[in-house]
C-alpha cells in the first residue's frame, strides 16, 4: 500500500550493461532495484522528507549491490513524489535536471548534474517543482561511457517529445566519443494549473478556506485527421520494402530514427511544408497523394479503429501506439518520433 505517499507519484529509470565482475543480468538488476525501492517506500507510513526519499533510492541500489558482491548496478533512477523530484545515479550513470520558466524559450534557467565522483558509491539529487505553475523541469537519465550534454535534449522535451529527446541525447554522446552500449531516458515534469498552490497549502498544513475548485473536464476528442511520414527499417521479422519506390529497405532501426530526427528538426525549425518533405522522404503509400494531401491518413475515429490501430476504410495502418499519440496532439502540432513494426513514424494532426 502506497497511499501514504504524496500524489502524483511515479518513477523513471534506465539500466545499463552490468559492470565487470557482476553476476546478475540487466533484467535481474532492473527487477531488483524496483523491488528494493518499493519495499523501502512501503516500510514507513510517516511523512517522507527529502533526505528520506534520497536515502531510499540510494539504499535500493545498495541492496542490489549487497547481493552481487558489492558491485553496484549501472543504473540511474528518478522518483516523483508530489511536487518533488529525487534521483540517484550509480557509477557509470549520469542525471541532468534543467529548470525552465514560461516565456524563457528553450534555454534552461539552470542545470544540475548528478554523477558519482571517483570515490562516491551513489550520487543523489533533490529538486522541487517550485511554487510557480509555469516552472518546468526536464530530466535526462543516461548510462554508458562518456559525459552527457543535458541541455541538448531539453528543447524536444519542452515540446512533449521524449523519444526525440532521447535520440538527440544518444547522438550527442556518440559524437563526443562515447563507446559501448548506451542508454537514455527523458521526461518533462510540470504541475497542472493550480496544483502548485494546492501542494504548498498541503505542505504547510493549512486547512482553512474553501476547498480547491474542481478542474473542469475537457471534452474527449473522438475523431481527428492526421498525416504522417514513415521511414521503414529492417529490424522486423519480415523483409522490409519501400512500396513507394518499390525497393528493399536495409537501414537499421537506429539509422531510421536518426534520419527521422533530422526531418523533425527541419520541420520544427523552419516553414518547410510537411507535404513536401513527406513527398520526398516518406515510405508510406499515403505520400503518393497529391499536393497538400501528401501523407494524409484521413479521418481517424476511436470507435472504428481496431486493436492494432488499422483504419479499415483507408486500408492503411496506423499502429496503436501511433494512433494514441496522434489523439494527444493539438491541431497543427507535430508529434514525437514513434516506432512500430512498420517503421519509424512522425505524425502531424491537421484537424
Amino acid at each position: 500500500d502506497f497511499g501514504h505517499l504524496d500524489r502524483p507519484a511515479g518513477a523513471l529509470a534506465v539500466i545499463g550493461v552490468p559492470p565487470a565482475g557482476s553476476s546478475i543480468s540487466m533484467d535481474v538488476a532492473a527487477k531488483g532495484v524496483t523491488e528494493k525501492l518499493l519495499r523501502r517506500l512501503a516500510a514507513s507510513r510517516s511523512e517522507w522528507s527529502d533526505e528520506d526519499l534520497t536515502a531510499a533510492l540510494a539504499g535500493a541500489i545498495a541492496d542490489v549491490a549487497a547481493g552481487d558482491g558489492g558491485i553496484r548496478p549501472n543504473v540511474a533512477i528518478a522518483l516523483v513524489v508530489g511536487g518533488r523530484l529525487v534521483a540517484a545515479a550509480a557509477p557509470g550513470a549520469h542525471i541532468g535536471v534543467c529548470t525552465h520558466s514560461a516565456g524563457g524559450g528553450d534555454d534552461p534557467q539552470s542545470v544540475v548534474v548528478c554523477s558519482p565522483g571517483v570515490d562516491e558509491e551513489t550520487a543523489t539529487i533533490c529538486r522541487s517543482l517550485g511554487e510557480d505553475d509555469a516552472e518546468t523541469l526536464t530530466v535526462s537519465l543516461a548510462v554508458g561511457a562518456g559525459f552527457s550534454n543535458f541541455t541538448a535534449s531539453a528543447p524536444h522535451l519542452l515540446h512533449g517529445r521524449p523519444r526525440a529527446a532521447s535520440i538527440t541525447h544518444l547522438r550527442w554522446m556518440r559524437q563526443e566519443g562515447a563507446s559501448g552500449p548506451l542508454g537514455v531516458a527523458c521526461a518533462r515534469l510540470a504541475l497542472q494549473s493550480g496544483v502548485a498552490s494546492e501542494l504548498a497549502s498541503a505542505s504547510s498544513g493549512s486547512s482553512g478556506g474553501p476547498p480547491a475548485a474542481k478542474r473542469q473536464k475537457t471534452e474527449e476528442v473522438t475523431k481527428i485527421r492526421v498525416r504522417q511520414i514513415l521511414l521503414r527499417h529492417a529490424a522486423g521479422a519480415k523483409p522490409a520494402m519501400d512500396p513507394v519506390r518499390n525497393k528493399k529497405v536495409t537501414r537499421a532501426l537506429e539509422e531510421a530514427e536518426e534520419q527521422m530526427l533530422g526531418l523533425l528538426v527541419e520541420l520544427a525549425a523552419s516553414d518547410s511544408g510537411f507535404p513536401g518533405v513527406c513527398k520526398g522522404r516518406s515510405e508510406c503509400q499515403s505520400s503518393l497523394k497529391g499536393g497538400q494531401l501528401s501523407g494524409d491518413m484521413g479521418w481517424l475515429d476511436r470507435s472504428t479503429a481496431d486493436k492494432k490501430g488499422e483504419n479499415k476504410a483507408l486500408k492503411l495502418q496506423l499502429p496503436g501506439n501511433v494512433l494514441k499519440g496522434a489523439f494527444e496532439l493539438g491541431v497543427g502540432e507535430l508529434g514525437d518520433i514513434l516506432t512500430s513494426e512498420h517503421g519509424v513514424h512522425l505524425v502531424q494532426r491537421t484537424a
